[in-house]
């Protein structure tokens, strides 16, 4: 299972001048959000087992014929694909078996994984091996395309049409905690919105690291792009899908600093979770599997809190300047964290107005979060602005047995993100309402640890739900 880009481009195909490199389509295919289209709410990566080639990989495969032709200039500008048969009918992905001829040496009109500047297009590869695009309701072959190991053995073969290349595959092994949360979720409680998200009340996504414990005992936040350590050596050196949780329970009372200073480096709050938490002999023997990753210290301005999105606030944990006794501390590289509050935010699945009706998750996201509230009385609403959206968002409970009417053993929890105005503050989400609020740092606030696993950590057992955790061995 890997992320394929799913991204749209802006080149013109048929334009010498302005096509671009194999490589530039490459950072295209991977890196485009679609900013500035005429189509923006497509994802821009999925994941998934199988897909389709991308426009580079066509590029990439050709030897180019001829003296003039080089593969080299071939290379340098995939507009000459369209204008010249020595590039393309010299890439080996031109041909294949089609639907209609079981010849291997087919020229095919095949679809690609990219996507055209507007909502009803693609981009595909036509039968004389030029690039073109066309609606998407036409027909193309398709070609799937797949990922494999590194860790399959070749058995034999020499890799010819009439000799090819045997693997051999493992059926022994036990599925990955990645494969097994995209296959598994249930309806809609997993959704993309900066990366995937479970959402909603009570999604099965309940997880125990190592062995049945509450030290070890976490929910799955999503799967989500971060930078981490890949080998071990304590240096950030990757970036890609990974997958963050959250402890079920929370742990001791933790006041954010004797003094009223907000920076998260150096508090009580690294404190406790450096030789308190990390020092339990149950977590120390399964504290290899906690990815090394870098966490986001950047600061949220009210200004923009109250009445922001989720994704500003992501950006703003990322982007902003960190606390005002430490503005460059923008981040740290650590096993063991807390959440951000956009975490928080993304895992609302909607809820109901000040008069009672059903609003959708947008409706609760892009409305005024101070107007947040959690129906604690069952039934009676306070009409007005208040949105009853704490209700359906999963990460204000931290009991199995909570709901907004019975929210007495729910607690305060601290975020990971200082408070900029005022340097005596830092971020919580409150036990009353589920709101990401200030509090302050000589103030006591319980602590959630936050963890990342590789997406290939694999699961012995469980369905996700909480009578049935998944175990990750």
């Amino acid at each position: 299972t890997v992320k394929w880009g799913t991204s749209t481009t802006n080149y013109n195909m048929f334009s010498e001048n302005t096509t671009g490199s194999p490589e530039d389509w490459y950072n295209y295919e991977r890196n485009n959000n679609a900013s500035g289209l005429s189509y923006t709410a497509r994802p821009y990566y999925w994941f998934g087992k199988v897909g389709l080639m991308y426009p580079s990989d066509f590029g990439y495969a050709t030897t180019g014929h001829g003296s003039t032709y080089t593969r080299e200039k071939c290379t340098k500008n995939l507009a000459l694909y369209n204008n010249n048969s020595n590039c393309s009918n010299y890439s080996w992905l031109q041909y294949g078996n089609s639907t209609s001829n079981t010849s291997p040496g087919t020229k095919l009109a095949q679809w690609t994984m990219t996507a055209m500047q507007n909502k009803q297009s693609f981009m595909y590869i036509d039968d004389d091996g030029s690039f073109a695009g066309t609606a998407a309701k036409n027909n193309k072959e398709v070609r799937p395309v797949v990922y494999l190991k590194s860790s399959v053995e070749r058995i034999s073969g020499s890799g010819t049409y009439n000799d090819p290349i045997q693997i051999e595959l493992n059926t022994e092994k036990k599925p990955s905690i990645f494969n097994t949360i995209i296959t598994n979720a249930n309806g809609n409680e997993l959704v993309y919105d900066h990366g995937y998200r479970f959402v909603g009340e009570q999604p099965n996504n309940y997880v125990y690291v190592g062995q049945s414990n509450s030290n070890l005992f976490y929910r799955v936040i999503g799967i989500v792009d971060e930078e981490y350590d890949s080998d071990g050596n304590g240096t950030i050196d990757t970036s890609g899908p990974v997958v963050k949780m959250i402890l079920q329970g929370t742990k001791s009372s933790v006041k954010w600093n004797d003094t009223n200073e907000n920076t998260y480096v150096g508090s009580k709050v690294q404190d406790y979770i450096l030789n308190t938490y990390l020092t339990n002999s149950t977590v120390q023997k399964y504290i290899n599997k906690f990815l090394t990753v870098k966490w986001h210290l950047g600061s949220i301005s009210s200004s923009y809190a109250i009445a922001s999105s989720p994704a500003t606030y992501y950006y703003m944990e990322r982007n902003n300047a960190g606390s005002p006794s430490n503005p460059t501390l923008t981040s740290l590289v650590a096993n063991v964290g807390l959440i951000n509050p956009s975490d928080y935010l993304f895992s609302n699945d909607g809820g109901k107005d000040g008069s009672g009706n059903k609003i959708n998750r947008n409706t609760c996201l892009s409305g005024n979060l101070s107007n947040w509230t959690c129906d604690t009385t069952g039934g009676t609403y306070e009409g007005g602005d208040s949105l009853y959206c704490t209700n359906n968002t999963w990460m204000y409970y931290n009991s199995s047995s909570l709901n907004c009417t019975n929210n007495s053993s729910s607690y305060t929890y601290w975020t990971m993100n200082p408070y900029p105005d005022d340097a005596s503050r830092a971020y919580v989400v409150y036990y009353y309402g589920g709101v990401i609020q200030t509090n302050s740092a000589t103030s006591s606030a319980r602590i959630r640890p936050s963890i990342y696993l590789g997406p290939d950590e694999v699961i012995s057992g469980g369905n996700g739900t909480y009578d049935s955790p998944y175990m990750v061995l």
